[in-house]
């Protein structure tokens, strides 16, 4: 399986896990930069007053590939927003660098 068909996978199983607003690849793959063992580090943005910490171990629980890792991290429109705001370098880095595979 390519990237792109990978990609593609993980966003049908994050959208028939949760309802979210963004899903966002960011960090090395996103930047073009990475290498075979590179993982996937994703952003999913869910609405407000989503608990993030169980649809996080519901996507977890469906990705698990032994081929594969990934790194996930679950907020809420209004948690992102706020860290953004807040002038954290790392989501700085993602708005700039981030590619967006699925937008409601």
């Amino acid at each position: 399986m390519n990237e792109k068909e990978l990609l593609d996978r993980v966003a049908k199983v994050i959208l028939e896990t949760a309802q979210p607003r963004r899903i966002v690849l960011f960090g090395s793959r996103a930047r073009g930069e990475s290498n075979p063992d590179s993982d996937f580090d994703l952003l999913v943005i869910m609405p407000d007053g989503t608990c993030t910490e169980e649809i996080d171990r519901q996507i977890r629980r469906r990705l698990i590939d032994p081929h594969v890792s990934y790194d996930i991290l679950v907020l809420t429109e209004s948690g992102y927003h706020e860290k953004s705001q807040e002038g954290w370098l790392f989501f700085a880095e993602i708005e700039r660098d981030g590619r967006i595979l699925y937008a409601a």
